[in-house]
């Protein structure tokens, strides 16, 4: 069992510069940390928001990189440049970093992950 690791991404987008923390651990991404300054604003409890989801998706047996393709379709506000890509949003600029974190330290995405969610009272 490997120790757990992170990349940190900083990522100027037209709302300000965003931080990323992507840790993984044994080939998958396992927590994902954002932070938006100014602390406090909507925008930045949003963005905080998207990672405690996407991580709380990986504890329960998703697979982050799942979500890669939905990220990236959502454009919005003036696109900015990181390490020469275009980022076209706060959830373009998630999904570009979980991507590039699965590249950097080959982890391949689990096409069979889907999670089955159940809510309190269904019955199986």
């Amino acid at each position: 069992m490997n120790r757990e690791q992170a990349l940190y991404y900083p990522i100027d987008t037209s709302w300000g510069k965003l931080h990323l923390h992507i840790n993984y651990e044994d080939g998958r991404i396992t927590k994902v940390f954002l932070n938006m300054p100014p602390i406090g604003t909507e925008l930045s409890m949003m963005a905080q928001l998207t990672g405690i989801l996407i991580t709380k998706y990986a504890e329960i047996g998703g697979d982050p990189l799942n979500l890669v393709k939905h990220l990236q379709s959502i454009k919005f506000g003036t696109p900015s440049f990181y390490a020469g890509n275009q980022i076209d949003s706060i959830p373009h600029a998630i999904a570009f970093c979980m991507k590039k974190t699965a590249e950097d330290v080959g982890i391949k995405e689990e096409k069979n992950s889907d999670v089955v969610l159940e809510t309190a009272g269904s019955e199986t």
